[in-house]
């Protein structure tokens, strides 16, 4: 008796492993994980010097500050990178690590990240150098924010890993933004202070986030006329920023939009 063609080629698909590593691949990936975790030892010029033959785009943080994405391709994986500049002086860069979804590969990957990176049973957490100077707020703040007020939860958000376009619902699934995703988990314990002290985050999208929550709260704060000079400075020093109306990407009026924002929350 005769075996139709489909069903032996059935046959033969379910026999054979669903997945089998491509070894070109995989030879790939490991080198640009040795050569980034030799590198996270250098100097940050270094760094930034290898991955810029992958930068994606850059970003107008406003008051000085810019920042760069950049990703370096391999087989499986690629690895990412968020560089960070004062005045046109790199002075912190964050690295992502990828992992293939592949989870026969994951445990050979996570060691190879060991060299460079923090592994767990999590996973691999990203290395970030002098990351905590991104979750400080510009230095127009009047006084230093006390622990109390500068909570962990807080100084996240205020960093540009927030998430840097200001909105609330964008893209083709109309999704709430990484920023106001963040800001959502904050909102609810924050105290004045806290307002304030966010609307100094390096990251423009917190920024405006927080200045819309001044708006639409005025009769709590004190000191309006600094607080309303401080508004004021913003728009000017960061006139446009990023954001998603509808499925469309770009920069808008940031005034406008949170004028926007302000009216239909």
């Amino acid at each position: 008796m005769r075996v139709p063609l489909l069903y032996l080629l059935l046959f033969i698909s379910v026999s054979l492993p669903s997945s089998a590593a491509n070894p070109e691949w995989v030879a790939q990936d490991k080198k640009i994980i040795n050569e980034v975790t030799s590198l996270l030892k250098a100097s940050p010029r270094t760094v930034e010097r290898y991955f810029e033959k992958g930068i994606e785009s850059g970003h107008n943080l406003g008051f000085g500050w810019r920042s760069r994405d950049a990703a370096i391709g391999g087989g499986y994986i690629s690895i990412k990178a968020a560089l960070y500049y004062y005045n046109g002086s790199l002075v912190s860069y964050t690295v992502y690590p990828g992992l293939p979804r592949e989870q026969e590969l994951k445990s050979k990957y996570v060691q190879w990240y060991s060299a460079g990176f923090k592994v767990s049973s999590a996973g691999v957490a990203p290395f970030r150098y002098n990351g905590a100077l991104m979750q400080k707020p510009l230095s127009a703040l009047v006084k230093p924010p006390t622990s109390q007020v500068a909570t962990k939860a807080v100084v996240e958000y205020m960093s540009p890993e927030s998430g840097l376009e200001y909105g609330d619902y964008g893209g083709y699934g109309m999704t709430m933004l990484q920023n106001r995703e963040a800001f959502t988990q904050i909102q609810k314990g924050l105290s004045l202070e806290q307002v304030l002290l966010v609307m100094h985050s390096i990251n423009p999208a917190s920024r405006l986030t927080a200045i819309e929550y001044y708006l639409k709260n005025k009769e709590l704060f004190t000191n309006r006329p600094q607080i309303e000079q401080w508004v004021e400075t913003v728009f000017r020093e960061l006139p446009e920023v990023e954001s998603i109306d509808g499925c469309i990407g770009g920069k808008y009026n940031a005034k406008e939009l949170v004028a926007k924002f302000t009216k239909t929350e």
